[in-house]
């Protein structure tokens, strides 16, 4: 019997949780980390942040509403984005999919792995409807895949800069990946985020609580970089959050709460955990109070079939 890598085997005994979540019907697709024009580098525009920007962030002036938005966005611009984002997206899970082929043949015939060959094969036979119809829909998307990579990022600078509020949070998530390279992108990171923020976008609010504490990115230095930025977002969300999405925030809030630093310090003051009430209050009733309601965390920028 052919001897398989052992790092083969241990990645398989995973590889269905890890695949379970990024494929998710029209979830965070995120790209592989090859730059579009030149290697990202991490920003360095100013110092870092010791604390947050508190309040200060309620004082974002309004200079559009979303229906302005959108009759700014030029149509033809965001229909490209449309489409360049739907061949990018699913292209990327059909090979995603077709890896799982791979990973899952890479079992055969190991009478000590028969059980997780079982439970991939599963797996691979649920999703066999998911294949081909992005097989059918991959027929209408002409390229390679760089090319396709190429063609979404650049739909995507495109379609932002004219005013459309998903291609503005899709500028940020490719922002963040760290694998493309835009114009002025600390700039109009902090443009987009603030303009999301203004119009009650629930995107932006879950982007900024899954910051890395101390981050020194444009969108922290918007909306600050401590716990208690995390914790003022997580705050937030609860207010328009309901089911399983609103107690899964309570409990990351008891333990931001109780938590303690390094040096065992508590990782929020009374009185962070206080004024994080009253900020929540003040930006729900400003911003947020017409959004949706949440049952789910939302996707900074999801499969257009997702919208």
């Amino acid at each position: 019997m052919k001897t398989k890598s052992i790092y083969t085997i241990a990645g398989t005994a995973v590889l269905l949780t890890l695949l379970a979540a990024r494929l998710a019907p029209f979830g965070d697709v995120r790209p592989s980390p090859t730059p579009m024009s030149a290697t990202a580098k991490e920003p360095t525009r100013g110092s870092r942040q010791k604390g947050s920007p508190g309040s200060a962030v309620l004082d974002i002036p309004v200079t559009s509403s979303p229906a302005t938005e959108a009759s700014l966005a030029d149509a033809r611009t965001v229909e490209e984005f449309r489409q360049a984002q739907q061949c990018f997206f699913d292209r990327s899970r059909g090979n995603s999919l077709k890896q799982l082929l791979i990973d899952c043949e890479s079992l055969v015939g190991m009478e000590e792995f028969v059980e997780q060959y079982e439970e991939c094969s599963a797996y691979q036979n649920s999703r066999e409807d998911e294949l081909l119809s992005i097989e059918g829909e991959d027929r209408k998307c002409d390229g390679s895949n760089e090319e396709l990579k190429q063609e979404y990022a650049l739909s995507v600078d495109a379609a932002a800069a004219s005013g459309d509020p998903d291609a503005q949070m899709c500028f940020l998530h490719l922002a963040r990946d760290g694998s493309w390279s835009f114009d002025n992108s600390d700039d109009r990171t902090e443009q987009y985020s603030k303009a999301a923020f203004s119009r009650g976008d629930w995107r932006i609010v879950k982007y900024v609580q899954e910051l890395p504490l101390n981050s020194n990115s444009a969108v922290s230095r918007v909306f600050g970089n401590d716990m208690s930025a995390r914790y003022r977002m997580n705050r937030l969300l609860r207010k328009g959050a309901e089911g399983d999405f609103a107690l899964a925030l309570d409990r990351l809030a008891e333990a931001e709460i109780g938590g303690t630093s390094w040096d065992g310090k508590p990782m929020l003051e009374p009185s962070s955990v206080i004024e994080a009430e009253r900020w929540a209050n003040e930006a729900y009733r400003k911003y947020y109070r017409n959004s949706p309601a949440l049952s789910a965390p939302p996707v900074l920028c999801a499969h257009p079939a997702a919208r």
